[in-house]
């Protein structure tokens, strides 16, 4: 009875069955031996596994039955295969330098991934709705003194004229330029939501996606409303899409029963009209001097944009010339032009009547400094991978004493860098999908990688070859064109235009790094004058509200409530959030006008305690009374400084001021200058009105420390008026702050683009001194033998490094200077350039790429010579 033990049966017939016969007897006797011996020294469940892992093992394409063949005539197969092994063996052998080449790759490789996620949200912006590449948005150029002004505004039956009498427009619709927050009432839910009016064909321009109801028919009925998936969540739960809702009434700011006629599918983040419910337009007019509403066009697919153009344009003269003949001059470029709609997000800053570009400024740069870090880190793996040719000179020369070509050994090395690539898109794919959340909070977007998808997988593919390839060029060639004999004699070292090449790879690095980081300096310099600036006007402790309808009804009973309340310091009422003017029209006419002159005044309507609220200084005059303001005279006004010098008044109190022939008030007073938009704005002429019954808003001065305390009075406050309607409110400093999120999140991305890129470069500089160390390790023990001190030899090591950083930083500091000087020309009121920000950013990078060599240097120069020069 043979009592030997036997491997597993299942495993030995899988081997019979896969294995080809020219390899079985010899494979089969192989791994049995080794099996009895394992049996005998590790037990036979060990032993067992061990067969079984034996078997797999061989389970490759060379012993496949019916592959010997293919393999015999395509010897490739066996050289690739070993360009794999020769490349693990390399990056086994050479584990600092693979782990620095991995990390600044995979560094690189994240923060272009992140950028790169931002840029393509910027660029998808307004592009999830079909067609709408033949949908353009009517822009309309006016004057405002010696300038031209760019509205986006336009009369709102525009839209009807246009699609009636031009053939080449499909559809027109209008819609009111401003979201509004609304108060919906159901049942006994109240919500405030955000919509917007439109036109009953909006539907067929902007086609958006329907879940429930016709879009061609949604907004035909006056009374229909059409609201999106998270407001009917919201209104009816999260199972709202089990039952229709078509019909569902709803209360419209307590008095307009609205019906639901369609539910739409949610907006994305990247689009223009972020809104949760559409209604119709209440009612159409006739004004062509009312310019509140933006018009739509989608033309016909083969129709002349700029034919459609001149005929829209014609038209819009004849009405206005209908209603103030010869007043208009039209060859000063006032009138109508076509802007496409895809491109207003990106492309929606004009000057003097004339598209100038906007946020695709933003985009430019930050995706060019994406690729520039994504460089920055091909360029470390070129310095490392051509700084370890000497070590790797024996094998390039063995291999090609026995027959490699050069294009063998290009693939060789390409290959290790495409594996290095590749291993680095996992991990910084893996480091992205970390920092999303965190990135997202701070940019204010919600950014996401579509794995699902399998365009990201084929961009990621090329990402990676791309980036492989990039890195991996300058050394494939450069390690391949050693001569044999100079290998094998020992005599191949780096010619001077090698070392040229890879000193001035460093002084690349360091002189983008440095520009970066300058530039980030210059961006927060900017966003902290523009938190410093003194506006005009204080700002700070300021709580605003819309008004209920029935505060509006009520503000004398209002105001009454609000003066007993101890934590209020000042209240008044505005038409305006001080920071984002809602009015501007040519309308104010004075004594001496000229007919010619079209001046834009920004019009604010308040009352007797606005200066008091804000601490504007009144330089002329007084404030209003209402002891001037009577029957007989039916408006008072301030104006600013600005608006005295623009109509010419040396001394304008008591001078009258006609608003568009509806009625004339005299001028009580002069305020001092104040912004009333962002600083990238000049300061504009301003009519302040003593009109509060036009006010729709309340703007509250809180006592100092009591801000929380005021809320709560404003709270009870509203309740008294309006009480089934939450109180929604917003602080004037926070909404200020918003004027600039463009630069915040330019300065937000730009930090981070910097700080990367000097922690990659970092990386490099400190594998090149690394290998720098090591391969001089033999003369520094000489010359510590010979008497060099501690600082001579650390000082022979830092200084050929230090002598590249100095160089960057004369050829980044003035090109930094430049782009900023460009970057910040866009502003009306711009920081100064102070020189700390050079002077910094030159001493962080000196102190950072120091410590990179220094640590080096320094544990090179404290090792004994006895351990170096024994054999000597």
């Amino acid at each position: 009875m043979n009592t030997s033990p036997n491997p597993p049966k299942w495993a030995n017939r899988f081997l019979t069955w896969f294995c080809s016969s020219d390899f079985l007897e010899e494979v089969q006797g192989d791994i049995y031996e080794t099996y009895y011996r394992n049996v005998e020294v590790l037990g036979k469940k060990r032993a067992n596994r061990r067969f079984v892992w034996d078997v797999l093992r061989f389970f490759n394409y060379s012993t496949i039955k019916g592959n010997n063949g293919w393999k015999r005539y395509n010897p490739n197969l066996a050289m690739y295969g070993n360009y794999f092994k020769s490349a693990f063996r390399n990056f086994s052998r050479n584990k600092a330098f693979t782990f620095l080449n991995v990390l600044g790759l995979t560094l690189g490789l994240t923060s272009s991934l992140l950028i790169g996620l931002w840029v393509y949200d910027e660029l998808t912006y307004d592009t999830y709705l079909p067609e709408t590449e033949r949908v353009h948005q009517v822009m309309a150029n006016m004057p405002s003194g010696d300038e031209m002004e760019t509205w986006i505004e336009t009369p709102q039956p525009l839209a009807g004229l246009v699609d009636s009498l031009i053939p080449e427009i499909d559809q027109a619709t209008y819609m009111w330029a401003w979201e509004e927050e609304s108060l919906i009432e159901f049942g006994d839910k109240s919500l405030k939501e955000k919509g917007i009016k439109c036109g009953s064909n909006f539907f067929e321009v902007l086609p958006f996606p329907f879940v429930q109801g016709d879009p061609r028919q949604a907004l035909v009925n006056p009374d229909g409303i059409v609201i999106s998936e998270s407001f009917a969540s919201r209104l009816k739960g999260p199972d709202w899409y089990k039952q229709s809702l078509l019909g569902e009434t709803f209360i419209l700011n307590q008095e307009h029963e609205v019906q639901v006629s369609g539910v739409f599918k949610d907006i994305p983040p990247n689009a223009t009209h972020k809104v949760d419910f559409f209604v119709s337009v209440d009612k159409t007019n006739d004004h062509w001097g009312n310019y509140n509403y933006k018009t739509y066009i989608k033309v016909l697919p083969n129709a002349d944009l700029a034919e459609v153009e001149q005929k829209i344009f014609q038209l819009y003269k004849e009405k206005k010339e209908m209603g103030d003949p010869g007043m208009i001059d039209w060859d000063s470029g006032v009138g109508i032009f076509l802007h496409p709609f895809r491109k207003m997000y990106l492309y929606g800053k004009f000057e003097n009547g004339k598209a100038v570009g906007g946020r695709i400024s933003y985009v430019r740069i930050l995706g060019i400094a994406g690729l520039i870090i994504l460089l920055i880190a091909c360029v470390n793996y070129m310095n490392l991978s051509t700084a370890q040719s000497l070590k790797r000179a024996k094998e390039i020369g063995v291999r090609k004493v026995i027959g490699a070509r050069k294009a063998h050994l290009v693939s060789q090395f390409t290959i290790e860098a495409l594996l290095l690539t590749f291993i680095a898109v996992g991990m910084a794919l893996f480091l992205t999908q970390w920092l999303l959340p965190g990135f997202n909070s701070l940019i204010g977007k919600k950014l996401h990688i579509g794995y699902e998808s399998l365009t990201t997988w084929t961009l990621l593919l090329t990402f990676g070859l791309i980036t492989g390839l990039l890195a991996g060029s300058y050394p494939a060639f450069f390690l391949s064109s050693f001569k044999v004999l100079s290998i094998l004699k020992g005599t191949n070292r780096f010619s001077f235009s090698n070392l040229l090449l890879r000193k001035g790879l460093v002084v690349f690095q360091f002189t983008i790094s440095l520009l970066l980081i300058v530039c980030t300096l210059g961006v927060h310099l900017q966003l902290s004058y523009f938190r410093s600036k003194d506006l005009g006007f204080n700002r700070s402790q300021v709580i605003y509200k819309y008004l209920t309808r029935e505060e509006m009804k009520q503000k004398e009973a209002l105001s009454a409530e609000l003066a007993q309340s101890p934590y209020i310091k000042n209240y008044t009422f505005t038409s305006s959030q001080m920071i984002r003017p809602n009015r501007r029209a040519s309308d104010p006419s004075w004594k001496g006008k000229d007919p010619q002159n079209s001046q834009v005044f920004t019009i604010l309507y308040t009352d007797d305690q606005f200066v008091n609220t804000f601490d504007i200084p009144i330089v002329k005059g007084n404030n209003f009374s209402s002891e001037i303001r009577t029957d007989s005279v039916k408006a008072t006004f301030l104006i600013n400084e600005m608006a005295a010098e623009i109509m010419g008044m040396e001394e304008p109190i008591g001078e009258l001021i006609d608003m568009g022939g509806y009625y004339e008030g005299p001028i009580v007073g002069v305020v001092k200058d104040f912004h009333q938009n962002s600083l990238h704005l000049p300061i504009e002429p301003m009519v302040i009105e003593n009109k509060p019954e036009y006010a729709f808003l309340l703007m509250v001065k809180s006592q100092s420390g009591a801000v929380g305390r005021s809320l709560k009075d404003l709270e009870t406050i509203q309740k008294k008026f309006s009480p089934d309607i939450p109180m929604e409110y917003f602080f004037l400093d926070q909404e200020y702050e918003k004027l600039y999120k463009s630069e915040q999140v330019v300065g937000t991305l730009s930090s981070f683009a910097a700080a990367l890129a000097i922690i990659v470069s970092c990386l490099g500089l400190f594998g090149l001194a690394l290998f720098t160390t090591k391969t001089r390790t033999r003369e520094i023990s000489i010359r510590k033998v010979l008497g060099a001190s501690l600082l001579q030899i650390t000082n022979l090591l830092t200084k050929d490094y230090l002598q590249l950083i100095v160089l960057s930083l004369a050829l980044a500091i003035p090109l930094s200077l430049y782009f900023l000087q460009q970057w910040l020309n866009q502003f009306a009121f711009q920081t100064e350039l102070k020189p700390w920000i050079f002077i910094v950013s030159s001493l962080m990078v000196l102190f950072v790429s120091f410590l990179s060599v220094f640590q080096q240097a320094l544990q090179t120069a404290l090792t004994n010579p006895a351990e170096h020069l024994h054999g000597e």
